[in-house]
């Protein structure tokens, strides 16, 4: 490949890089073969079409020039919604003692039977590096929770559009359901504290409880094969809306 094509990264302003953006995903081959000083990562190394059908995503390096070029080179070799394999086998695996219960409790507070136990698990994690099955959650349930968040407020704005509700009002009902206050309260009514795997000593906060909140549905979202209709339900049944 011509050197013009390979990009020097330093593995410590990758990580800081990785660590600022909350990303914690690069290409298998960059990751397992990346030193400690510098390492030279083929442009080419990115995903495929077939293994990654996102082109926007890959043309990243066009984005503008920050730090001498260095993040938008960077954003080119990141690229893959899964780590590296041998990362993944040095990870602890997520704990499963008690889950039957968790499962059991939590089901018939939304209302939903999960398809992939591995969701549900994954919403409820929020302890340190782990392993589920062959996802690695480097960060627990947040990004989990995050795509929890953005679908009960899409589900909260259709809502609001189909009673004909101005775009004011809109926003402030939707903010009151899907604020962390509420999300933590309805959690706790509904007894989701003990089945929230943290790390050992720590105790709860309502952040992390409405966290837990978000990325339950974020969980019933995927399971239902992304059906918006099936988490609008569980979220009545679960006192939201």
């Amino acid at each position: 490949m011509p050197r013009q094509n390979r990009i020097q990264i330093r593995q410590d302003w990758l990580s800081d890089f990785l660590s600022r953006h909350e990303i914690d995903i690069i290409t298998e081959s960059s990751a397992t073969e990346l030193g400690p000083e510098v390492r030279e990562i083929p442009a080419g190394e990115v995903a495929q079409p077939a293994t990654f059908p996102y082109p926007n995503i890959r043309k990243a390096k066009e984005l503008r020039d920050i730090n001498g070029g260095q993040e938008a080179a960077a954003r080119a070799v990141i690229v893959k919604h899964k780590l590296p394999g041998a990362q993944a086998r040095s990870m602890p695996k997520v704990r499963t003692a008690g889950f039957d219960r968790a499962r059991g409790h939590i089901e018939e507070a939304l209302g939903y039977s999960f398809k992939q136990d591995s969701w549900l698990l994954e919403a409820l994690y929020n302890g340190a590096p782990a392993a589920i099955g062959s996802r690695t959650l480097t960060q627990g349930n947040r990004p989990l929770a995050q795509l929890g968040d953005a679908v009960l407020e899409i589900i909260m704005r259709e809502i609001c559009y189909d009673l004909g509700i101005g775009i004011g009002p809109t926003c402030v009902r939707s903010m009151a359901i899907v604020s962390n206050r509420n999300l933590c309260n309805v959690g706790r009514r509904k007894g989701l504290e003990p089945f929230i795997m943290c790390t050992p000593g720590s105790k709860l906060t309502p952040y992390e409880v409405a966290t837990c909140v978000e990325a339950i549905f974020g969980a019933v979202y995927k399971d239902s094969q992304n059906d918006l209709g099936t988490v609008k339900r569980s979220m009545v049944i679960f006192g939201l809306i």
